[in-house]
C-alpha cells in the first residue's frame, strides 16, 4: 500500500519532500534523536538556524502519535516562513523531556487524541510544568464541542487536520501575534449578555479590573504571557472593546466586576 495514500489530502503534496524512513532517514536539514519512548518512533529535530547568531526565532514542539501526519506536519513547519526550529514526537513522555531540556520551546502543538493519554490531561501537565509555553491543540475530530473545550480549557488555538499546509501556518501565525484562534466554521460562544463569558475568560477580566498586567495574570494562572494575550484578545471580542479600559467599563455594567474593584483596580493601575 501506498503510505502517502495514508496521509491527509491536506498534507499530501509535502509527503514528495520527505525521505520516508522513519528509522533510518531524516529529512534535508534534520537530525534524529534516540527513541526516548521504545516505540521506533524516533524524535526528529530541524538543525535549522537563523540569523547572525545562528539561533531560531523559536521553536516548537509537535506532540502527535500518528507518524506520516507527525512527519507532514514537521516538513511544513519547517519549510515553512516562521523561522523556526521544530521538534516532533509520539508522546507526552517525550515531549516533556524535551521541554525540560530545552527552555526555549515557546510553542507545543499537542494532538487532542493520542494513543493511551489524553491530550487535555497533558496540556493541563504542561501548562503546569511550563508555564510560559502556549499550546494549540491538533484533531481530526472538529466538533465545536471538541473545540471549545479546548480553548476553554486554555489553549491558544485549534487547528483541525483537515486544514492546508497554508491555513495551518496562518492559524499558527495568528496564535504567535497573540490571538486566539479557531476554525472559522466554529462558533465560539461569544458575550452578549452577562453569562456567557468561559470560566477563564472571567477571570482574566477580573484580574484586567484589579489592573493587573498581562505577564501578573500569566503568574497567577500558571499559564504562558502568550496565552494571556489570546485570552484578552478574546475577551476584547466577546464583549466588542478596543481596549482594556472599554474592557472594564463593559464588563461592569454588564455585572463581570464590581463597580468599586474595576474603578479602584484601574486606578491604582494607572497610578
Amino acid at each position: 500500500m501506498d503510505p502517502k495514500g495514508q496521509l491527509p489530502a491536506a498534507l499530501a503534496r509535502t509527503y514528495d519532500d520527505i525521505t520516508w524512513n522513519p528509522g533510518l532517514q531524516p529529512k534535508r536539514g534534520q537530525g534524529l534523536q534516540p527513541d526516548l519512548h521504545g516505540n521506533g518512533s524516533p524524535c526528529i529535530a530541524s538543525n535549522r538556524t537563523i540569523g547572525s547568531l545562528g539561533q531560531a526565532h523559536m521553536k516548537i514542539l509537535i506532540i502527535d502519535d500518528h507518524p506520516l501526519f507527525r512527519a507532514g506536519f514537521h516538513a511544513v513547519l519547517e519549510q515553512s516562513d516562521l523561522d523556526a526550529e521544530v521538534f516532533s514526537v509520539s508522546s507526552v513522555a517525550e515531549g516533556l523531556q524535551i521541554l525540560k531540556r530545552d527552555s526555549e520551546v515557546g510553542l507545543v502543538l499537542l494532538d487532542i487524541h493520542l494513543r493511551g493519554e489524553d491530550g487535555f490531561n497533558a496540556m493541563q501537565i504542561i501548562g503546569e510544568k511550563f508555564p510560559t509555553t502556549a499550546c494549540i491543540m491538533i484533531s481530526g475530530d472538529e466538533q465545536e464541542a471538541i473545540v471549545n473545550r479546548a480553548i476553554a480549557a486554555g489553549a491558544s488555538g485549534f487547528i483541525p487536520k483537515s486544514f492546508t499546509a497554508d491555513e495551518m501556518i496562518a492559524a499558527i501565525r495568528k496564535v504567535l501575534n497573540g490571538d486566539v484562534f479557531v476554525p472559522t466554521s466554529t462558533q465560539v460562544p461569544a458575550a452578549t449578555d452577562g453569562t456567557s463569558l468561559t470560566l477563564r475568560q472571567l477571570e482574566v477580566i477580573s484580574m484586567l479590573g484589579r489592573g493587573f498586567s498581562n505577564k501578573e495574570i500569566a503568574r497567577s494562572l500558571d499559564v504562558a504571557e502568550r496565552t494571556v494575550k489570546a485570552h484578552v484578545s478574546a475577551v476584547f471580542e466577546a464583549l466588542n472593546v478596543r481596549n482594556r479600559t472599554q474592557a472594564v467599563l463593559v464588563a461592569q455594567r454588564r455585572g463581570f466586576l464590581p463597580a468599586s474593584a474595576a474603578t479602584t483596580g484601574y486606578a491604582a493601575a494607572s497610578q
